[in-house]
Parts: structure tokens; C-alpha cells; sequence
């Protein structure tokens, strides 16, 4: 029998974490955000209840944006502070290092 799409990837990892059945909110950003968008569309994700919050992160802060580490972690750690007292499991992966902004 072939697996359900919402069996594999992210959302068995969170499902893992959390303890299923659980909610889980994952890619709900627009391609092309960056860490200060992703905080500033987190209020009506957040008004779902997930038990789980997914975000893939740090790319565009670097490439796009070219920020400071310094001012990159302060925008995703208020996030991350606000999915915790929202009461949801924050799960940020991050991508592996490029050599540019073309290569993937």
C-alpha cells in the first residue's frame, strides 16, 4: 500500500516530536521571505493551534538580504520565542552552506 503524502518528510518528523495526532504548520511562508516576513504572517498561522510549527530558514536572510549573522538570529529567535509561547513545538531546519547565491 502505498504511503500517504502526510506519512513522509517533515510532517512525520514533527508528528515524531510532538506526539501524534498532533496539528502541524509547516511551509506557510512565501517563497522569497526572509526571517522578518516570516514573523510578521506568524499571527494567523498561529491562530490554527498548531502543536507543531515547521520552517526551513537562513537562506534568503543570507542571500537576498545579505544580514549579519547577528541581526539574522535576533529575526528567527523571535519567532521561535513567539511558536513557544503560543504553545506549538518550533522545528527550524536550516539549509547546507552555498558558495553563492547560484548554487544550490
Amino acid at each position: 500500500m502505498e504511503r500517504m503524502e502526510s506519512d513522509r518528510g517533515v510532517v512525520a518528523l514533527a508528528k515524531a516530536l510532538a506526539g501524534a495526532p498532533c496539528r502541524v504548520l509547516a511551509n506557510f511562508a512565501v517563497g522569497g521571505s526572509n526571517s522578518d516576513d516570516m514573523f510578521a504572517n506568524l499571527e494567523p498561522a498561529l491562530a490554527l493551534k498548531p502543536h507543531v510549527v515547521v520552517a526551513m530558514i537562513g537562506t534568503n536572510n543570507i542571500y537576498a538580504k545579505a544580514w549579519s549573522a547577528d541581526y539574522s538570529i535576533a529575526s528567527i529567535k523571535k519567532s521561535i520565542d513567539r511558536i513557544v509561547q503560543a504553545g506549538a513545538v518550533p522545528v527550524f531546519l536550516t539549509v547546507p552552506p552555498r558558495s553563492d547565491a547560484t548554487n544550490s
